[in-house]
C-alpha cells in the first residue's frame, strides 16, 4: 500500500504553477529557464506534496525499470523545475491501475483505488 497526496482536479493550473510546460537546466547553482516544452502525448501529469510513503514493489519498478515509460519520464522529469513533487506522482497514477492498492488524498477525503 502506498501513501500520497495528490494536487486536486485542475491539471491545466497545476502544469502552468509548476512550470512543467518550460524546459529548466541547472548551472553554478542557477537555475536557467530555457525555453518551452509540450508534455509528452500519453502522459497524464499528476503532482502533489513531495511527503511520501511507497511500497517496495513500486520503488523497485521506477528505479530498475526499463520499459519506455520509466525511460522517457525520467528523462522528461530531469529538466524540469520541482521534479520530486511530479514524476513520483505520475509515475504512481500509472503503476497503480495495475499493480498496488492506494489511498489517495485529495481535498481532505481519503480514496482507496482497487488493483
Amino acid at each position: 500500500m502506498n501513501f500520497i497526496k495528490s494536487h486536486g482536479r485542475d491539471n491545466a493550473r497545476f502544469i502552468r504553477k509548476q512550470g512543467l510546460d518550460r524546459l529548466f537546466f541547472e548551472c553554478d547553482t542557477h537555475m536557467w529557464r530555457l525555453g518551452d516544452r509540450k508534455i509528452p502525448e500519453g502522459i497524464s501529469v499528476d503532482g502533489g506534496s513531495d511527503w511520501f510513503l511507497l511500497n517496495r514493489p513500486f520503488v523497485e519498478y521506477v528505479i530498475n525499470s526499463q520499459d519506455d515509460l520509466v525511460t522517457n519520464m525520467k528523462r522528461f522529469y530531469t529538466y524540469t523545475l520541482l521534479p520530486a513533487e511530479v514524476r513520483t506522482h505520475t509515475l504512481h497514477s500509472m503503476h497503480t491501475k495495475t499493480h498496488t492498492r492506494t489511498y489517495t488524498y485529495s481535498e481532505g477525503k481519503k480514496y482507496l483505488i482497487p488493483c
